[in-house]
């Protein structure tokens, strides 16, 4: 999750194609993280998230997707499931030189 790795993907990716990072964790909030790369590679990103299914004994799980298309994704299951990245002050940009976990650390509240 580093600027240069964005740029390698961001090379393979098709125009109007999506990468899907799964970010998921009990204990860091990755979304942030993924959405300032996207935004520094002028992509979009959108977190999509799916509830815990006790019945079938599912776990929930966090996605954000990274896309090129500027446009957000229509179909109905991505409508309902889409949530807010919202960035925390201070969070800097992660390179291949830098990352810090503790702008990040915490971050998940209600768990």
């Amino acid at each position: 999750m580093t600027t240069q790795a964005s740029s390698l993907y961001r090379r393979h990716l098709r125009p109007g194609g999506i990468v899907a990072f799964h970010v998921s964790n009990r204990y860091l909030d990755l979304a942030p993280v993924v959405r300032q790369l996207a935004e520094h590679g002028g992509l979009r990103a959108e977190l999509v998230s799916s509830p815990d299914d006790a019945a079938h004994d599912l776990a929930g799980s966090d996605w954000v997707l990274v896309t090129d298309n500027q446009e957000s994704p229509s179909l109905p299951e991505l409508v309902r499931a889409r949530d807010t990245i919202t960035i925390p002050r201070g969070l800097r940009g992660w390179t291949d030189d830098y990352n810090s976990l503790l702008p990040i650390l915490g971050l998940r509240s209600g768990e």
